[in-house]
């Protein structure tokens, strides 16, 4: 049976924000899963297959990827705007990263190789096929 690897990477200023909140990070890793898992039902579907789907096509990655990094960075705005301890000088460069408005900052997709997308600072790997048999 294979299985595919997804690979998410975030931007620095999120990785940070993790690093100090383990509530937020565990957000993140189950809004990451619930996305993933809610596009391969609904593709499932729309294919008419019960057994593992082909591969994404990168344009489909580069739309998954969009809605993941527009649905994190919303969270992470929300957070910094109600955090009342005082700015440091990581909360500060963290603020200043987060100041764009989030629906501008990912409209432009990129990839540089097959089933990968890059939007500000966020990558989706799907490349990656793991056969456990």
């Amino acid at each position: 049976m294979l299985y595919r690897q997804w690979v998410l990477s975030l931007p620095r200023c999120v990785r940070f924000l993790l690093a100090r909140d383990s509530n937020l990070l565990g957000w993140v890793v189950t809004r990451f899963l619930a996305k993933v898992f809610a596009w391969q039902r609904r593709r499932a579907r729309r294919l008419g297959l019960v057994d593992p789907l082909p591969p994404p096509s990168d344009a489909e990655v580069g739309r998954l990827l969009a809605q993941i990094a527009r649905t994190i960075h919303a969270r992470v705005e929300r957070l910094a705007e109600d955090d009342d301890e005082p700015p440091d000088a990581l909360a500060h460069d963290q603020a200043a990263a987060l100041s764009e408005p989030a629906l501008a900052r990912f409209a432009a997709v990129s990839s540089a190789s097959r089933r990968t997308a890059f939007v500000e600072g966020y990558s989706l790997h799907a490349d990656r096929e793991i056969d456990v048999d």
